[in-house]
């Protein structure tokens, strides 16, 4: 076996610091997250990778923000 499957990590691997050292790297590359994956961001993070003026359109039109229906963000989001 390789060595590094017998080595043990020093350190506690953290995943909402890992993942959110990936986005900002990402956003860099003008990349963005799946909408798909948990989300690790805060608010202005996320709303930063996804323009969010024709979604806000939409929630005002359909009456969408008296809460009986979640944000996108709300409905990933995982921030401790």
């Amino acid at each position: 076996l390789p060595l590094c499957v017998h080595e043990q990590r020093q350190d506690e691997f953290d995943m909402k610091k890992t993942m959110r050292h990936v986005v900002k790297e990402l956003v860099k590359m003008d990349g963005f997250q799946m909408l798909y994956a948990d989300v690790f961001n805060t608010r202005e993070e996320f709303e930063e990778m996804f323009d969010h003026t024709g979604y806000r359109k939409l929630r005002k039109k359909y009456n969408a923000d008296g809460g009986a229906f979640k944000e996108v963000y709300d409905k990933m989001n995982l921030l401790l």
